[in-house]
């Protein structure tokens, strides 16, 4: 519905509008009604009406004075101007605020009606552009995140040289050049949670804590590893206050979040470097300390001179962990996971000959399968003999290939299993979706963000997840379903294209019989002269091409 107020300082004008209009018969509800500009300012800026209707002579503020105001207060109301004064300079002032449409008085119901029509189309346009420009925003800053990310990685493996990575940080608009550098590996434990969906929840609740945490604060950047791990990439002009702050920051995260969330942080820093190139040799010690949280507990953040000055000392052995298969198993392809899993095999077997650490590497890696298959709702008791089965197979002696082939077996049904719940998600949320669209075509406001909303994600993701699994994307289903739509109309029915055009959610005719020829070949009336019954040429979209 669209909101109306109404400004006349003629009474009987006031009342013919209220009372002959239809109000209850059209997409217009009359909001409210004032007799001069200054009574009706206060009354327009509380109601934030779509639409003022304004006599363009009343005392106290005129009609071109109360337009002027509320176009620069409330820009995006639109405005009918009211007079009896068939003046070429009252107009011309008019159409300078401006205002949507100029009628001389006295106007009729039919006339007032066809001028609101046209207003509430020109509002649906701007309605329309004003979410594509959005959509378009969200998607760059989305594209732009991504590519720092990216760049931001590529520093922590050493990838660029230093003169590269100043001009890719100009081109990125990240200000990251800096004197000394250090960096944080915080990777989210979500094993104290409780049940899939609430371990899920926690996850994305303590990743968004941490983003408060750092937003704002340009002498932090962060990119995202792996699912679990996070990177933090500080940089300062003194060495000793960024190791402080660092540290300290680090510390408040890890409180907040532990505070907040059912989640644990582990967190472990590396040490301060100069020059860019730091950024990765910092990366490496936060690893080294990593590895030694299990001596410190989960609670202390380890820094790189922890694991200096430890006694222990970590043989090749203890390096090898099930983490990267883990890793891949959430989100890569089979012949990702399947490849971690030999290399896996390789060093396990190359590095722990004479020592019983297979035994145990082998049995963390099953293990940490079952968890996962457990998060997706599977049968983790299938796993339950390969766990009897363990020591055996992990025996040094083993033949490479046979343990591999042992091993391969749970990882891929659990590999399978995460497919399957992917599809059966992603297929039921297409699936609403379809149905939405089907029942909305009409609607010319329903757009890709309407739509995900819907089914409940975000626009970049759903579209996305739409293209993939119904094999073209949001706009080309949406388009087709109404020219699908159009074909049907134009052999059933003695409609004119304009008026098929406003019926299925365009409200441009013009547009809408480009668009026909371009998804049929031929113009709307073209078609309607030589298609015979039953030959719609726009393939079905509820048939994936």
């Amino acid at each position: 519905m669209y909101k109306v107020f109404l400004v006349e300082d003629e009474i009987a004008i006031r009342e013919s509008i209220r009372e002959q209009v239809p109000w209850q018969e059209t997409e217009f509800t009359l909001q409210g009604e004032a007799s001069d500009g200054e009574m009706a300012l206060p009354m327009i800026e509380e109601l934030r009406p779509d639409i003022i209707i304004t006599d363009i002579r009343m005392p106290f503020m005129d009609g071109l004075q109360l337009s002027r105001v509320v176009k620069r207060t409330m820009p995006l109301t639109h405005i009918l101007v009211l007079s009896g004064y068939d003046e070429f300079d009252l107009a011309h002032q008019a159409m300078q605020i401006p205002v949507d449409d100029y009628l001389l008085k006295p106007v009729g119901p039919v006339d007032l009606l066809a001028a609101l029509k046209k207003t509430a189309r020109r509002i649906d346009e701007e309605n329309r552009e004003r979410r594509r420009l959005e959509e378009l925003s969200h998607q760059a800053t989305e594209n732009a995140r991504m590519m720092q990310e990216r760049f931001l990685n590529d520093l922590g493996e050493a990838l660029l040289d230093s003169a590269e990575a100043a001009e890719r940080a100009v081109e990125l608009g990240l200000s990251i050049m800096s004197r000394y550098y250090v960096v944080a590996i915080l990777q989210i434990d979500t094993s104290s949670a409780c049940g899939t969906v609430t371990r899920y929840q926690r996850y994305l609740q303590s990743v968004q804590t941490i983003r408060a945490m750092i937003e704002g604060n340009d002498t932090v950047h962060s990119y995202h590893r792996s699912t679990r791990e996070q990177i933090l990439v500080f940089h300062g002009e003194d060495d000793r206050t960024l190791e402080d702050d660092s540290y300290t920051l680090c510390r408040s995260i890890q409180l907040e979040v532990q505070g907040n969330t059912a989640c644990r942080l582990l967190i472990s820093l590396g040490g301060v470097h100069e020059r860019i190139g730091g950024i990765a040799r910092s990366l490496r010690e936060a690893e080294n300390a990593q590895r030694m949280r299990y001596v410190f507990g989960p609670d202390v953040i380890v820094t790189y001179r922890d694991a200096e000055r430890s006694s222990f000392s970590v043989p090749e052995v203890l390096r090898i962990d099930c983490g990267s298969i883990m890793e891949a198993q959430r989100c890569a392809d089979w012949p990702t996971v399947e490849a971690r899993l030999r290399d896996f095999v390789r060093d396990l077997l190359s590095s722990a000959r004479g020592t019983v650490a297979p035994r145990y590497l082998v049995t963390d890696l099953l293990v940490e399968t079952g968890r996962f298959v457990e998060e997706l709702g599977g049968d983790v008791e299938s796993l339950l003999p390969a766990l009897s089965l363990a020591e055996q197979r992990a025996d040094p002696a083993v033949d490479p290939e046979d343990l591999f082939q042992f091993l391969r077996a749970p990882v891929r049904a659990a590999h399978e299993l995460r497919e399957s719940r992917k599809q059966d998600r992603y297929g039921d949320m297409v699936e609403r979706a379809r149905t939405y669209i089907a029942q909305e075509y009409a609607n010319p406001q329903i757009s890709l963000g309407t739509v995900a909303g819907e089914v409940g994600l975000s626009s970049s993701h759903f579209s996305t997840v739409f293209s993939h699994e119904a094999g073209m994307t949001f706009i080309e289903f949406l388009t087709r379903t109404r020219i699908r739509k159009a074909q049907e109309l134009l052999q059933t029915t003695s409609m004119r294209a304009s008026e098929i055009a406003y019926e299925i959610g365009y409200n441009d005719p013009h547009y809408f019989g480009h668009v026909f020829k371009r998804e049929t070949g031929m113009t709307p009336s073209a078609y309607r002269k030589g298609a015979g019954p039953g030959s719609l040429t726009t393939p079905d979209p509820e048939e994936r091409p």
